[in-house]
């Protein structure tokens, strides 16, 4: 019993100092609206690299009106006032994956595994939250040197702190809810936090689909036709083109990623979603027969009994009317737009291309494997 009341005694007396350090007082009741999240949808690429950035919402705050809108600060002594944003609420806990950059270690998980989310503060030398800053607005004292009357103008302009989700790990599709996020509180104070010094505290609301799927991929069967020798007239000459078009099924919507909105506590703006960045398609390929020219999309036959020789197949994106050589030691983009859905062709075209000043008739097959990359 003896132990027990000295380890309370102790406390009390911990909790009796603390609320005496309350030296600062903001002259406003603390803002405590909740921030909607402005986008519904993103689609996340499996080839999307860990580490990007898929959304970015920025909270605002706005006192550009003038110096008679601004928020105060009164101290009880003239020690420097800072701004400190910290976390009232994390529902989940920090993430394994971690950046090497100013926000190591201050990732934290969502609802939905393989997204992260990261809060930051300040447009040029941004930091991770938490984070204490000196006020940068001081009206009747600079920065750093304290308020010399006891009374601080600090809030000039406007006050803004961001959040990004951050791809951190494969992604499974689901639905991203704003209560997984951590709740952002901002104090204004020369010492200890307290509700006598908070600023706002924002907890976020809304709920994003989170699209993470491939479309299903065919084989590609292409006959290139029966050809004379005759048909040929030296290197270079080739056959017509015949489409060689890759048909993808049961694609995802493509709603893009790393849009960057805004929201506005205080009216002062228009809330938007921002415009994504749109989802890309990447082909590549990689053949099994022997490659020819690699910049000019050549490969040779098959090796095989009755094999043609002094021929090769060429490849090109477009079409018969539009086609260009596809580089084999490069991949190629195709950009999605926003909204697309359900079957995308990469269009495609092929033939024969003499490669040889001497033909021989025979066979002539060849194979390239291809690639497709989400982005």
């Amino acid at each position: 019993m003896k132990k027990i009341f000295i380890t309370m005694a102790t406390l009390a007396s911990s909790l009796f100092i603390n609320s005496s350090y309350a030296s600062c007082t903001v002259n406003t009741q603390a803002i405590m609206t909740p921030m909607p999240l402005q986008a519904t949808n993103i689609t996340v690429g499996d080839e999307i690299p860990v580490g990007s950035r898929l959304l970015w919402q920025t909270y605002n705050l706005d006192f550009a009106t003038g110096a008679a809108s601004w928020y105060t600060v009164t101290c009880t002594d003239k020690k420097p006032v800072k701004a400190n944003y910290t976390f009232s609420k994390t529902p989940m806990p920090l993430s394994p994956w971690s950046p090497n950059d100013y926000s190591a270690g201050k990732v934290y998980q969502t609802n939905v595994p393989g997204i992260g989310v990261l809060f930051h503060q300040g447009v040029v030398g941004a930091q991770a939250i938490p984070v204490s800053k000196l006020a940068s607005n001081e009206n009747n004292a600079p920065a750093g040197t304290g308020c010399e009357s006891g009374t601080c103008l600090v809030i000039g302009n406007y006050k803004r702190w961001d959040v990004v989700l951050i791809k951190t790990g494969p992604v499974k599709p689901g639905t991203l809810l704003g209560s997984s996020l951590p709740c952002v509180q901002v104090n204004y104070t020369n010492d200890v936090n307290t509700p006598a010094n908070m600023l706002s505290n924002t907890c976020i609301t809304g709920a994003i689909n989170i699209v993470s799927s491939t479309c299903k991929t065919p084989d590609v069967n292409v006959i290139l036709g029966t050809h004379q020798v005759q048909d040929f007239k030296g290197k270079g000459s080739a056959t017509e083109w015949v489409d060689t078009s890759i048909n993808l099924t049961n694609c995802p919507t493509f709603h893009g990623y790393n849009s960057a909105g805004s929201w506005y506590v205080d009216g002062s703006g228009t809330n938007n979603a921002g415009s994504p960045t749109q989802n890309s398609l990447e082909l590549e390929f990689s053949p099994v027969t022997t490659v020819l020219d690699s910049a000019q999309g050549i490969i040779g036959l098959s090796e095989e009994s009755n094999s043609a020789s002094g021929i090769g197949i060429q490849i090109a994106s477009g079409t018969s009317a539009s086609a260009v050589p596809f580089n084999l030691g490069q991949k190629k983009e195709y950009p999605q737009p926003i909204g697309s859905q359900s079957n995308v062709t990469i269009p495609l075209v092929s033939r024969y291309i003499q490669t040889e000043d001497k033909l021989k008739p025979g066979k002539a097959n060849g194979m390239m494997k291809f690639i497709i990359n989400y982005y």
